[in-house]
């Protein structure tokens, strides 16, 4: 796949204009008209949405993606029933797609089995009488995709974003976030309680007696705990200088003396590469992982050897198992009041192990070559309006600003699905075996397909989100912009829908990526997805100015109760949504210059272009995952992404007529415009 080429004016509007007067536009009665959109906006143009799709108990959150996303899965799962019936007479991959659904489905199979799946390896971490052969487990689990301590991974070296690089990322705890070790409110302390009592359930599922189990708690606890205290928070991860530190093995050795470095990466001779250098990720989180490993009581590293292999495989074991699990994350965490169907958590399944083989049947039942057209279309204008945007840009220097748009001409833009699909012949798939063991068959299939990367050059045509996922990204070090399939429908984009509604719905997506680009981390990266300065002196500075009141705006909004949202962790996609919603209302009012908009159910075309951005986020949400959300989350909550960003941007203000006194205005020396 090439760089994209700016395509004339003249020809753009020929393709994203739309003309047809049977074409879709907004459902009047996802509006509320009762409230108004002067002083909540987010209420009026969600509220009826909201009072038509009342949150269901599987659900902690239900909004416009997740309604999308059901869509999906039913398409997926016509798709892998029709396989899972008849794997008798298929083969390769339809076969293996079969097998796992059927896996995930045979409750019968899984509740006899119990714990049996994971007790071999139970015994076998009991048995250890040695730190030396402790640590031999560790790099024998680390293999199979389960990950005391540290997570690895593979990924481009921000350094020389061509050749790929080992990398370390701090984890080995099993609440979703430092803080819920750290933070003293009862909120935090009763989660904690809760999440003892879940680790007593499952030890207790695993044979243990009473006392037993209470030891064990405590010993999890002490090492994760100590874990989460060496963490760097959300808003410190965000920092990507602070996080890559790249060394040799030697220089790795001296910094954290008590793992040897050597004997680790020696694991990994079967992949036939050879680790010289890595990314060491967070520093102190590294040498704390050390200190615990060496200092820590030998039968408390044990036993949270254990509980990593009870706490990865809980989710493919018996009801009880699975049962606990979702009472503690699903139930306690978000506030749900019921478990997904089990068809949904095999599709799930069938999604982590092969989501790019399931893709490839989607996209040639699903998805037609033109709304890939017109995406394509869509990518351009909004790709020449913020060029333009950079052009007349007033506080960045000449200098900054050609470097903006070289990198901008540069980004990579993938829509739809891959050019080449994923090989999954040496994917091992057995269906006499568990449905864990098969679990465990994947993740070394794809740490295999991992490493073979170590060293070699980057391949900018791999894809990082399967076809049918409803989501999109950018990627600093690869500098590329994805939508996959699972997106490109409504309420997000429609194919023969109006301008307006596209514009302020998949227009604002594709703006935001672009504008991830360029916000307050993507802008440390150059246009070959290098982390380095290309700023003109007193540019950065100015950037930051303006950044400072998103920050700002954020953080004085409270989410629920006293908590506030936090500014800085949810920057970059606060900066995303505000660039995105400039650049697409520009590059929708050059399509209206050439091609006249109407209005249409009594809103103008500028008015449906904001409704349109709203519903993109309507949903209701629970109290709890209000709060898990703040704390984990780096977007906004979608109440937030309208009603926190539409008052900084001055298109809205004139649309809406929003005027000092209303809710949704906010001082002009507050708001912030970047991009």
């Amino acid at each position: 796949m090439k760089h994209f080429i700016l395509i004339s004016t003249v020809i753009l509007f020929s393709i994203t204009g739309c003309k047809n007067d049977s074409m879709k536009t907004l459902n009047l009665n996802d509006l509320d008209t009762s409230v108004n959109p002067k002083d909540d906006f987010y209420g009026f143009a969600c509220g009826g949405w909201m009072k038509n799709h009342p949150l269901t108990d599987e659900y902690a959150r239900y909004g416009s993606f997740d309604a999308v996303s059901e869509v999906t899965r039913e398409q997926c799962k016509i798709i892998v029933e029709d396989l899972a019936k008849n794997i008798n007479n298929n083969e390769g991959l339809a076969r293996k797609t079969g097998v796992v659904y059927n896996l995930a489905m045979d409750t019968v199979r899984l509740n006899t089995e119990g714990y049996e799946p994971i007790k071999d390896e139970l015994l076998k971490i009991a048995e250890i009488s040695t730190r030396e052969a402790l640590f031999t487990k560790w790099l024998e689990l680390g293999n199979t995709g389960i990950n005391p301590f540290l997570v690895y991974y593979v990924a481009p070296d921000e350094s020389n974003s061509k050749v790929n690089l080992f990398q370390f990322y701090q984890a080995g705890i099993g609440m979703p976030d430092r803080d819920y070790y750290l933070l003293n409110d009862s909120r935090n302390a009763e989660i904690r309680n809760a999440y003892v009592g879940y680790i007593k359930q499952l030890f207790t599922l695993c044979g243990d007696d009473r006392a037993t189990v209470e030891t064990k708690a405590k010993q999890i606890m002490e090492i994760e705990t100590a874990l989460a205290k060496a963490m760097y928070s959300r808003v410190e991860l965000r920092d990507s200088r602070k996080n890559f530190n790249k060394m040799s093995v030697a220089e790795l050795q001296k910094l954290c003396s008590q793992i040897n470095w050597t004997e680790y990466f020696s694991s990994f001779a079967s992949y036939g590469v050879t680790v010289t250098e890595v990314n060491a990720g967070q520093i102190p989180f590294l040498k704390e992982v050390g200190n615990i490993f060496a200092k820590s009581d030998l039968e408390t590293l044990k036993t949270y050897f254990q509980w990593s292999v009870i706490g990865s495989a809980a989710g493919y074991l018996s009801d009880d198992f699975a049962n606990a699990q979702f009472e503690f994350y699903g139930k306690k965490i978000q506030g749900k009041k019921e478990m997904q169907p089990r068809w949904k958590r095999a599709m799930n399944a069938v999604n982590g192990i092969m989501g790019e083989g399931l893709g490839e049947i989607y996209v040639k039942k699903y998805f037609p070559a033109s709304s890939k057209e017109r995406m394509l279309a869509l990518v351009n204008n909004l790709i020449e309006t913020m060029s333009e945007r950079f052009e007349s840009n007033t506080w960045m220097s000449e200098e900054t600003k050609n470097r903006a748009k070289d990198k901008l001409s540069n980004i990579l833009v993938k829509i739809g699905y891959p050019d080449k699909w994923r090989d999954y012949s040496s994917l091992n798939i057995d269906e006499t075996k568990s449905y864990w063991t098969n679990i465990i068959h994947s993740n070394i299939f794809d740490i295999e397909y991992m490493m073979s990367k170590v060293n070699k050059e980057v391949d900018r045509d791999e894809w990082h989100m399967s076809p049918q996922t409803v989501n999109a990204y950018y990627n600093p070090t690869t500098n590329e912009i994805c939508f996959p399939a699972g997106i490109l429908q409504p309420p997000f984009f429609y194919a023969d829908g109006d301008d307006a509604i596209n514009y302020g719905a998949i227009g604002v997506v594709i703006g935001h990526e672009l504008t991830h680009g360029f916000d307050d981390q993507g802008r440390q990266y150059d246009k070959d997805g290098n982390l380095q300065d290309w700023w003109a002196d007193g540019d950065e500075e100015k950037f930051n100015e303006r950044a400072a009141k998103v920050v700002d705006r954020f953080n004085g909004i409270v989410v629920i109760d006293s908590m506030h949202a936090n500014g800085e962790f949810t920057l970059g996609e606060n900066i995303a949504d505000n660039g995105g919603l400039n650049i697409s209302f520009d590059a929708f009012k050059k399509v209206a210059a050439i091609i006249p908009q109407k209005s249409i159910g009594g809103y103008t075309p500028e008015q449906r272009f904001f409704l349109a951005y709203a519903a993109v986020w309507a949903n209701n949400i629970r109290d709890e995952e209000i709060r898990h959300r703040t704390m984990t989350d780096p977007h906004a909550l979608g109440k937030w992404r309208v009603n926190g960003t539409l008052p900084n941007v001055e298109a809205f203000i004139e649309t809406w007529d929003i005027k000092e006194g209303d809710g949704m205005w906010l001082a002009p020396e507050k708001r912030a415009l970047i991009w």
